[in-house]
């Protein structure tokens, strides 16, 4: 358990430094507006800007502030609800990944007219029964590590995007979808997800997928692919080209 309160905590540090950094840029920002309204620009307007700055400045500290009893704990065992949690989110993540392949796996036996379960032995049926358990807390450990260990090397520019960003909008990294968390706009779930050559941007509709490609060089952005998507009950969409 130490392990994963030690990682914990070095969330919750990572987390208090980017709300610093936040407040930083604010108090850069506002600093601005002010020396912008002793030219008499709008007055109004940019006192609203600057409650807003300041509303969001004691929104930063206020959770700062939390972060810090939370990080004094973590390792005498004050955050281990917590810290179970995301093994649990984790966990489950990890079999429903298990028994979408364990699904494929019996559709293509039943295909191929095998019957893995029948001709064995009880011997048999409990070795491989203590197998699974094994692999499957191995997984678990793995996977959760893995969460944790994407969560932590989140870029900078993409946590402070989100703060600000509705929560149908959000970025792909490292296999993870990490959405905004502001309330939600109209319109579809956009993902963005960063390459080495440029920006792939995908609109998620009910029953479409839409792909563009934006390149490093800032030029408009390229239409990849369009694809109809069909939900299936306790299994993977079923994804067809147009």
């Amino acid at each position: 358990m130490d392990t994963k309160r030690r990682t914990y905590q070095h969330m919750l540090y990572e987390k208090i430094k980017g709300n610093e950094r936040m407040v930083e840029m604010i108090l850069r920002s506002t600093e601005s507006i002010r020396n912008t309204m002793s030219a008499d620009k709008d007055k109004n307007y940019f006192e609203n800007r600057i409650k807003n700055s300041e509303a969001s400045i004691a929104k930063y500290q206020s959770e700062n502030a939390d972060l810090s009893v939370k990080l004094d704990g973590v390792m005498t065992g004050a955050c281990d609800l917590e810290i179970t949690k995301l093994y649990q989110d984790a966990k489950e993540k990890m079999l429903e990944k298990e028994a979408l392949v364990a699904k494929k796996d019996a559709a293509l036996a039943e295909k191929e007219g095998k019957n893995r379960v029948q001709g064995k032995t009880h011997e048999d049926r409990e070795r491989g029964e203590m197998r699974r358990e094994y692999n499957t807390k191995r997984n678990l450990d793995r996977e959760y590590n893995k969460f944790l260990d994407i969560s932590e090397t989140l870029p900078d520019y993409i946590g402070k995007n989100l703060k600000t960003m509705p929560n149908n909008k959000g970025y792909k990294f490292r296999g993870i979808t990490f959405y905004g968390e502001m309330a939600p706009e109209n319109g579809p779930i956009v993902v963005f997800e960063r390459k080495p050559d440029g920006m792939f941007i995908t609109e998620y509709y009910a029953d479409q997928e839409v792909t563009y490609f934006k390149p490093r060089d800032g030029s408009r952005k390229e239409f990849i692919r369009k694809m109809r998507v069909v939900r299936n009950l306790n299994a993977p969409a079923t994804r067809t080209m147009l």
